[in-house]
């Protein structure tokens, strides 16, 4: 348990010893017992924890040489296929590609060569892997793959499929059950034979309500609230005349009463907005002070462009030729047709390039003033497309992960200005990474689309993740910067005065049926407005209508019900 180059000076100083595994946390040493044995003393004497390990043989050393002519000669008996899912190499540490010849040689590097066990785990990680199960009679490599991933908040989850004390099929359910809740889907009928699916009872939901009470108090608050003066009860509790009494005794002026009448008023509405003031929060946009690290040599990344304009992206394009990474373009699907031509594309690209990177750039435009065709464009074409293609690379069994590029989708600066078509993809990535997060990569927004953009984009996705970084699956670029959202509590205060309403005014509520809709539209009468239009795709059921008739009766206010579908065209030109 000592540092890599510490035990490779061991071998120089002893040659019959050889490394026989970089396991990262520890190294192996391998060879005759008795150099062994002397090699070690000096480590133990300053305190480096050293372990024997029980094998039949001094694997990956020397003392395997005069075997390897005939363990070679004998694998070559055996025809090898090119492996049909990703393998990566335990001696390498890197992922095979197709065209590795796997014969009696390669196996004979194996038994000699050391293994890069730190490396393989690195590897996985780059690739994105969230699952390990370890076939064999007890969970050993999968705990020393989790003391090596290199980003513990990432490290994927581990199954086993036996366990010792544990009878095997019960061992085996519970690892196709854990994988079942992880997303994947098992063959259970290989397991437990023909089965039929039964219908769960229903839960019976108890129809309460939660609201949120401004008034909630926690009992410490209650404490101070008891022993607050009787004179300060009275004000917040607008018994003014009471007050006024308490203040100049029986004859209270009326003077009095309108100074504390606007004193109450004045204390109250602070009040109320200081009893929200702390629930408040925001997404703001922060600078990454993360450092993109540099990406490892060989064969440069694999990228897919999923989008229709090829003009839009050929910056994109120049800054990939530029850094030597192959691309290939890809039309986003519009038709059953088009996602299965899709979802062989993926497949045959994961099995050909370990290296593979997806990019949706569908989104973007050589248009950038949104208007009512970009907005239809999004919901009809790119949304559709964007579902199949999110489909067809569940149904390719893709691990590789998807990451949608926008511009101007986010308001990261002040200078700014958003994209109301281009946000519609914001909506639609947060839902799909939570219901497929084995291909979800992230989102990125851009500014203009410029090639200095695209390379500090490419840079990002390209490197392999270390550190929190790995986490971040929101990204937008602005200027020379990366800026990531954080959740964080609002520190301008909420405003004490209500908004200006104007009588001879009519404010739109859409959705003005729901719940939240009839909340607001009873605010907006409370404070001055007569005229009301509250739209929904359906008209006033019973309740909506009795509340609708108490806002008239209490306020005297005009409402007007309109059923309007506020994504149709033709339904906003009527309303």
């Amino acid at each position: 348990f000592a540092a890599a180059e510490r035990v490779e000076s061991l071998t120089d100083e002893f040659p019959s010893l050889s490394v026989a595994a970089y396991n990262g946390a520890n190294t192996v040493l391998s060879g005759p017992a008795p150099d062994l044995d002397r090699a070690i003393a000096g480590p133990v004497a300053d305190g480096v924890r050293c372990e024997w390990l029980d094998t039949s043989h001094a694997f990956h050393s020397a003392l395997l040489d005069p075997i390897l002519g005939e363990f070679e000669s004998y694998a070559n008996r055996f025809e090898f296929s090119a492996p049909e899912q990703i393998l990566v190499c335990n001696r390498t540490g890197a992922a095979l590609g197709r065209s590795v010849k796997i014969d009696g040689a390669y196996w004979r590097r194996h038994a000699r060569q050391p293994v890069e066990f730190a490396g393989s785990v690195r590897t996985l990680a780059d690739l994105g892997c969230k699952v390990l199960v370890e076939v064999g009679p007890q969970p050993v490599l999968t705990a020393a793959a989790l003391r090596a991933w290199p980003d513990p908040a990432t490290a994927p989850r581990a199954i086993a499929s036996l366990r010792k004390n544990t009878a095997d099929h019960r061992q085996i359910a519970e690892a196709f059950a854990e994988a079942y809740v992880l997303g994947h889907l098992p063959d259970f009928g290989a397991l437990i034979g023909p089965a039929r699916k039964l219908d769960l009872p229903t839960y019976p939901f108890q129809h309460r309500e939660y609201w949120y009470r401004d008034n909630w108090e926690q009992p410490h608050q209650q404490q101070r609230s008891a022993a607050r003066s009787e004179t300060v009860r009275l004000l917040e509790d607008d018994r003014i005349e009471e007050l006024a009494a308490l203040l100049d005794g029986a004859s209270g002026s009326q003077q009095t009463v309108d100074v504390l009448t606007k004193l109450a008023a004045q204390h109250n509405r602070q009040r109320a907005t200081r009893s929200i003031a702390d629930d408040r929060y925001e997404i703001r946009w922060e600078k990454s002070t993360t450092a993109v690290s540099e990406t490892e040599g060989g064969e440069g990344p694999y990228w897919v462009l999923v989008g229709d304009d090829a003009e839009v992206v050929a910056p994109l394009v120049d800054a990939l030729t530029a850094r030597g990474h192959r691309h290939r373009m890809l039309v986003l699907p519009m038709s059953d047709a088009d996602e299965e031509e899709l979802e062989a594309a993926l497949r045959a690209a994961a099995a050909d390039e370990p290296t593979l990177h997806i990019l949706h750039v569908a989104a973007l435009d050589s248009d950038t003033t949104p208007t009512t065709g970009s907005l239809s464009r999004m919901q009809h074409r790119v949304l559709g497309g964007t579902r199949r293609l999110f489909r067809a690379a569940v149904a390719a069994e893709l691990r590789r992960p998807i990451w949608v590029v926008t511009r101007n989708a986010q308001r990261v600066t002040d200078s700014d200005a958003v994209s109301p078509d281009q946000s519609c993809l914001w909506g639609f990535g947060r839902a799909a990474s939570l219901e497929h997060p084995q291909v979800w990569g992230g989102l990125a927004d851009l500014a203009e689309g410029t090639a200095d953009e695209w390379s500090r984009l490419i840079e990002r996705l390209a490197a392999a993740p270390r550190g929190p970084s790995a986490r971040e699956d929101q990204v937008a670029l602005r200027e020379q910067a990366v800026y990531v959202p954080r959740l964080v509590r609002r520190l301008r205060q909420p405003s004490a005065t209500p908004p200006a309403l104007r009588a001879d005014a009519t404010y739109l509520v859409t959705g003005g049926l729901g719940a939240l809709g009839l909340e607001i539209a009873g605010y907006l009468a409370a404070h001055g407005a007569r005229h009301l239009v509250l739209t929904s795709r359906r008209s006033p059921g019973d309740a909506a209508q009795r509340r609708i008739d108490a806002l008239r009766e209490q306020h005297g206010c005009e409402v007007m019900a309109v059923a309007a579908d506020v994504a149709n065209v033709d339904d906003v030109a009527r309303l």
